[in-house]
């Protein structure tokens, strides 16, 4: 009652099935109904087409053994469909197909028709190594913020275009090999962002050293993950500063331009102390140098004049120092106000000839007697 579909809870609840009698132990089971037991119209249809199959096979095939021949040719046309469509396939140009023999790397074949056992023995692999993929990071609404070398933050759009160098360590070295690209986009070029300050890595002319140097890491790490993809180009769309410093960045900015004016300054003070200070060197080291000389050769002059008296001394010793005593005396007693005594202690008169200066020759820079 509950597995009825049409039954209705609100109307007359159905009649209750009827039950079937029960066959005592040992009788025999109840006929069948007319038309479906043995003998009947429909089992004599079946076996009538079965004969005239039966006959026209052994017409068509010739012999009672007909059958096992049309078995035999369609078991080898499926045989043969097998063959073919399992073991010839088409590369088309630009792809390249790996050939796996019982799951194991077998070979690589070229674009056109190429051959190889049926499944399960052989199975192949194409894909297209022509065509550049094309890797985007930062698009759209996604932000891709690195840090530059002077600690700046920038959001950088860029573009990587790949395409496939091997195809066998392409498909069996790397599990996701566009995924591992994208990482390695990314990790050179926050490497090579890292390295220059903000100024350069926004700079137009800096862009294309930027991309070109993000290729050649790009390809080294991917080389040395034996990925089997070839980098073909690096486009650095956009960097920017994000909008939530460019408050930020502008005070620092701002620091930036004081400092190299606060530095201008100083260079230009030491430009001009240090060319004064390098010529008062020079001066003080020249006067020196020109003392030196003098006394140098002050004392070269009176030692030669020592070494020709010593030798007038040598031949006329008593005479020599007689010259010396006087000239001496003349020197300290010149200038000086005289009184001579004699033996008993008179005074000697003289004449005064110093004021007269007349017996000694005017020297430079004295001046003119009255």
């Amino acid at each position: 009652m509950a597995d009825d579909k049409n039954f209705d809870p609100w109307s007359n609840p159905p009649p209750p099935p009827k039950k079937k009698p029960k066959t005592p132990p040992g009788a025999p089971p109840p006929p069948p109904p007319p038309g479906n037991g043995p003998g009947s119209k429909k089992d004599a249809e079946l076996d009538e087409i079965l004969k005239k199959f039966r006959q026209n096979t052994q017409n068509m095939f010739g012999g009672e053994n007909g059958t096992e021949r049309l078995l035999l040719i369609v078991a080898a046309v499926f045989l043969a469909i097998w063959l073919i469509f399992g073991s010839v396939f088409f590369v088309a140009s630009g792809e390249k197909a790996v050939v796996l023999r019982f799951g194991k790397y077998d070979r690589t074949v070229e674009s056109g028709l190429n051959f190889k056992l049926p499944p399960p023995f052989e199975k192949q692999f194409t894909r297209n190594v022509q065509i550049p993929n094309l890797i985007e990071i930062g698009q759209g609404e996604q932000q891709n913020l690195m840090v530059t070398g002077d600690e700046n933050i920038v959001d950088v759009e860029f573009v990587v275009r790949w395409n496939i160098s091997n195809l066998q360590d392409f498909l069996f070295n790397i599990t996701d090999p566009e995924k591992t690209a994208k990482n390695a986009a990314e990790s050179a070029m926050r490497e090579v962002i890292g390295a220059n300050p903000m100024s350069l890595a926004g700079e137009d002319k800096s862009r294309a050293k930027t991309a070109e140097e993000v290729q050649e890491r790009l390809q080294a790490m991917l080389d040395n993950y034996k990925s089997g993809i070839r980098i073909v180009g690096v486009e650095l769309k956009k960097i920017d500063v994000p909008n939530e410093v460019i408050d930020a960045q502008i005070d620092v900015q701002n620091a930036k331009t004081e400092q190299e004016r606060v530095k201008n300054q100083a260079e230009a003070y030491r430009n001009d102390i240090l060319p004064r200070a390098s010529g008062d060197a020079a001066k003080m080291t020249e006067d020196a140098e020109a003392y030196k000389q003098s006394v140098v050769a002050r004392a070269k002059g009176d030692a030669s004049r020592f070494l020709a008296v010593y030798t007038q001394y040598k031949q006329a010793k008593d005479v020599t120092r007689s010259r010396i005593y006087l000239e001496t005396m003349q020197e300290v007693l010149g200038d000086a106000n005289k009184v001579i005594l004699d033996d008993s202690s008179h005074t000697v008169p003289y004449l005064p000839l110093n004021g007269l200066n007349l017996a000694q020759p005017k020297k430079e820079g004295d001046k003119d007697a009255k």
